[in-house]
């Protein structure tokens, strides 16, 4: 039985076509799109005790990634979201511009929307070297020494939270989010 929320790729995607449409051309380095998907979960999970995606993280050589996003965006295999987005070359390009409007906005509520904003001002013109040296000092990660290191959601609140009492409410949160998930997948 998992114990955490499941993924949300219609949630990501949503959340990956807003930072494309902050940039000019809509278009993003796929490293530094991964990066900041990161650090929206991780600054979601610092303020309100959720994350957008509910991904699974991993540290690996040029710091901690949202796994399934970054895996999602290598396009190596067919996928959901490659009617919507796809890569030419390093980049990752908004193909539907007309995705979130047909979605009334899509999934992301207006404090997640103003975030993005937040952290695509303060993120997404840096270089991916400054990206990868920030992101290295956060205390989740853990060199990985060539390979790749699993970062538990335990781990990553324990980084961005105050307590442990708040990273435990936290979690039976998440748990019972989980629960409701997997009942509501069985009488489906």
């Amino acid at each position: 039985m998992k114990n955490l929320p499941s993924f949300k790729s219609e949630k990501t995607l949503h959340a990956i076509v807003y930072f494309l449409r902050q940039t000019e051309k809509c278009m993003m380095d796929v490293y530094t799109l991964v990066k900041l998907i990161y650090i929206l979960d991780r600054e979601t999970y610092k303020r309100w005790g959720y994350a957008v995606t509910f991904d699974d993280y991993a540290s690996l050589p040029f710091g901690p990634v949202p796994s399934k996003t970054y895996d999602l965006l290598r396009f190596e295999t067919e996928n959901e979201w490659a009617e919507h987005i796809h890569r030419k070359g390093r980049m990752v390009v908004l193909s539907d511009f007309d995705y979130m409007i047909n979605k009334r906005h899509g999934k992301l509520s207006r404090a997640i929307k103003a975030l993005i904003i937040e952290l695509y001002q303060k993120y997404a013109n840096l270089s991916f070297d400054r990206l990868v040296e920030i992101t290295h000092n956060y205390p989740e990660y853990e060199d990985p020494q060539g390979s790749s290191k699993f970062i538990a959601v335990e781990t990553l609140l324990r980084a961005v939270r105050d307590s442990e009492t708040e990273v435990q409410l936290i979690l039976q949160k998440l748990r019972g989010q989980a629960a409701h998930e997997q009942m509501s997948a069985l009488y489906a």
